[in-house]
C-alpha cells in the first residue's frame, strides 16, 4: 500500500522562502534526472547532493522556466510517498491551464533542513 503523508506546514514555508531566493546562473549539469515530473512515478529527480541543495533548487527552478515558460505558481508542497520525499509544484497559465510538476527531492531533502531552507 502507497503511503503519502504531508510534511509540517513550518517546514513547507521554509522552502518556500527558498524558492524566493532561486538564481538562474552557476547550476552544475547533470543534476536532474529521471521522468518527465508528471507523477511520483515519473518525477524528475533531483540529484544534488554533492553540489548542494541551492543547486538543486536553482535546477528545479530553471527546469520549470525552460519547459513551461511564463507561469504562475499556485502552490507548492513537501511530502513524503512511499518512502521518498517529493516537491510537488501546482502551475498556472496565461491559457488558464494547470499543470502539476513533481520533483524526487530525497536525496538532498535532510541537507535543506540542515541548511535552514
Amino acid at each position: 500500500m502507497l503511503r503519502t503523508r504531508r510534511v509540517k506546514p513550518c517546514t513547507l514555508l521554509m522552502l518556500l522562502f527558498a524558492f524566493a531566493e532561486f538564481a538562474s546562473a552557476g547550476v552544475p549539469s547533470g543534476i536532474l534526472s529521471g521522468g518527465d515530473g508528471s507523477s511520483y512515478r515519473k518525477a524528475i529527480v533531483v540529484n544534488a547532493r554533492s553540489a548542494g541543495p541551492q543547486a538543486g533548487l536553482d535546477a528545479q527552478q530553471n527546469y520549470l522556466r525552460q519547459h513551461f515558460g511564463q507561469w504562475r505558481s499556485l502552490g507548492t508542497k513537501v511530502v513524503m510517498h512511499d518512502g521518498r520525499t517529493y516537491c510537488i509544484v501546482a502551475l498556472s497559465f496565461q491559457n488558464r491551464r494547470k499543470r502539476t510538476v513533481y520533483f524526487d527531492i530525497s536525496c538532498c531533502w535532510a541537507a535543506m533542513l540542515l541548511k535552514g531552507i
